[in-house]
C-alpha cells in the first residue's frame, strides 16, 4: 500500500467547455518539504488524476481514459510526459490557500493526513490549490462527479 501524496476533490464540471475544477490538498509533507513548491502545477499530475478516476470508476465506461491508456503506459514516465498533451489541453491554478506553508504552520501540520468519508482531518489547515483543467475530450471527465474526493499517489513529472 502506498502513501497518498495529495487529496483531490472535484468542485465543478463543465462538459460543454471540457473543463473540470479540482481542489488539490497536500496530505503528505515530508517528501516535498524544503523544495519550495508543494502544490502541483504540471499537466502530468492532472492526467494521472483523470486516469486514476477512470480506472476506479464503477461501472467503467467503454472509451474512458482508462480504456484508451493502458496501465503500462500510465506507469511509463516517458510515455506520460510525451502524451499528456493528448488528454490535458491546459491547467490554471486559480486559488491557493495555506501556501506557501510557513515554518510555524508546518510545525503544526500532521506529516500525513488520511482521507475519511471524502475529507481530510483539519483540511482547512492543509496547503491547497484550486485548478481549472481543460481536457481534450469530454469523455475524460465522464468518471467524475461534483463532490467526489480521493487520496492519490499521483505526482507531477515537471515536464
Amino acid at each position: 500500500m502506498s502513501t497518498d501524496l495529495f487529496g483531490v476533490r472535484v468542485l465543478d464540471l463543465d462538459h460543454e467547455q471540457r473543463r473540470v475544477c479540482f481542489r488539490v490538498f497536500v496530505v503528505y509533507y515530508e517528501p516535498s518539504w524544503g523544495t519550495g513548491e508543494l502544490l502541483p502545477d504540471d499537466p502530468t499530475f492532472f492526467f494521472r488524476v483523470l486516469w486514476e478516476a477512470a480506472e476506479n470508476s464503477t461501472p467503467r465506461r467503454d472509451g474512458s481514459l482508462a480504456d484508451v491508456v493502458t496501465l503500462d503506459e500510465f506507469l511509463d514516465e516517458e510515455w506520460v510526459e510525451s502524451n499528456t498533451h493528448r488528454f490535458v489541453a491546459g491547467i490554471e491554478r486559480v486559488a491557493a490557500r495555506n501556501h506557501p506553508v510557513s515554518d510555524e504552520a508546518f510545525e503544526r501540520l500532521p506529516m500525513f493526513s488520511h482521507e475519511r468519508d471524502g475529507g481530510w482531518q483539519d483540511e482547512e489547515r492543509l496547503a491547497q490549490g484550486d485548478y481549472l483543467v481543460q481536457v481534450t475530450d469530454a469523455r475524460w471527465m465522464e468518471s467524475l462527479r461534483v463532490g467526489q474526493s480521493w487520496g492519490t499517489t499521483s505526482y507531477a513529472a515537471n515536464s
